[in-house]
């Protein structure tokens, strides 16, 4: 990294800045805080998991009853990239700021069946992007998601597993490209990190806010200034690394519903095989249009966060439209304890 861009870093990220300058810090602590770094700036994606840059996702559905589905190039001249999810709209005279209130409703709705909940939060996400390394190459000729695993204590302390996925393949010619490539991830072992007590670094050590505005303004605390989109990516932080009760996550539907521009997409069933309702914005803040969708469930939970690339792709060597990142929010649970090693 040259000089330039640490400066940069620092300008733009030093309010964030998890370990001041001037903090004596061990060789372990500062892969630790790289790995964090890498995991947690905008568009972020998990320790081997690079972003090249963001969008979020979905197939716009115009036409009533009828769903539209943008099937994969098969080709082989592309990177390898998922096929858009399927979204089915009905044309009605609901807004679409007002669908997002009413699964705000919901939510708060929503009892929990555990009577004591354990005091360990867990989470389990899939995600992908177009930019994914494994084993230190970036992989083009297919699909790899990656499984995430974290368990986090009241006391600071937590575990992550990070698992490669199944290769994810839509034409003979990826397959065959992903095995000449050396099938990368094939045989990769999980990844496992441990932290001590008051050693995880959390973007979100509070709770959030339950009020629309204080959960606003305490989301943009960890962005530099921005619009729609830095409310956006720090949604989707807080969604992969705190497990949200059913009023913390009417306020955070309820701070999308007042985001200029959101738009209700369709019903669809997200890549965990379920059902839910896309709502989307669109943004060039990457540098390239992109559409950023996320899919909540009847009952106020989010399933899932996908970008998209809607009108162009740059120098990227991908079809228009493309899905280049999807994550999928499997569980989002209380527990007893972080499991043994």
């Amino acid at each position: 990294m040259t000089d330039k861009e640490i400066r940069e870093l620092r300008a733009r990220w030093g309010s964030s800045n998890p370990v001041p300058s001037d903090a004596p810090v061990s060789d372990q602590a500062r892969e630790e805080i790289l790995r964090r770094i890498l995991t947690t700036t905008r568009h972020r994606r998990w320790a081997r998991f690079w972003p090249i840059l963001a969008g979020v996702v979905a197939a716009s559905v115009v036409v009533p009853v009828v769903a539209v589905v943008l099937g994969a190039t098969g080709t082989g001249k592309y990177a390898a990239t998922p096929p858009p999810l399927r979204y089915q709209s009905i044309p009605d005279d609901i807004l679409d700021h007002e669908r997002l209130l009413d699964l705000a409703l919901a939510a708060e709705r929503e009892v929990t069946t555990q009577s004591a909940p354990g005091p360990v939060e867990y989470l389990k996400l899939v995600s992908w992007d177009l930019s994914s390394r494994i084993d230190g190459r970036q992989v083009t000729s297919a699909v790899v998601p990656a499984q995430r695993e974290l368990w986090r204590a009241p006391d600071g302390s937590a575990r992550t597993v990070v698992r490669i996925q199944p290769p994810q393949f839509y034409s003979d010619d990826q397959r065959r490209a992903w095995h000449d490539d050396g099938s990368p991830g094939a045989n990769t072992p999980p990844d496992v990190t441990d932290y001590p007590p008051g050693s995880y670094p959390a973007i979100w050590p509070d709770r959030p806010p339950t009020d629309p505005v204080d959960l606003t303004r305490w989301l943009l605390s960890t962005r530099p200034p921005g619009g729609v989109m830095a409310i956006v990516d720090a949604a989707n932080d807080l969604l992969e690394e705190r497990v949200l009760t059913g009023t913390e996550r009417a306020a955070l539907i309820r701070v999308l519903a007042q985001q200029p521009g959101i738009r209700y997409e369709g019903e669809t069933v997200d890549r965990g095989g379920r059902p839910g309702y896309g709502f989307s914005v669109e943004s060039a803040d990457s540098g390239l249009p992109t559409r950023y969708t996320f899919i909540i469930s009847a009952r106020g939970r989010f399933l899932a966060y996908e970008q998209m690339l809607t009108e162009t792709a740059g120098r990227l060597n991908v079809p228009v439209p493309s899905v280049i990142s999807y994550t999928v929010y499997l569980t989002a649970a209380h527990v007893d304890a972080i499991p043994s090693a």
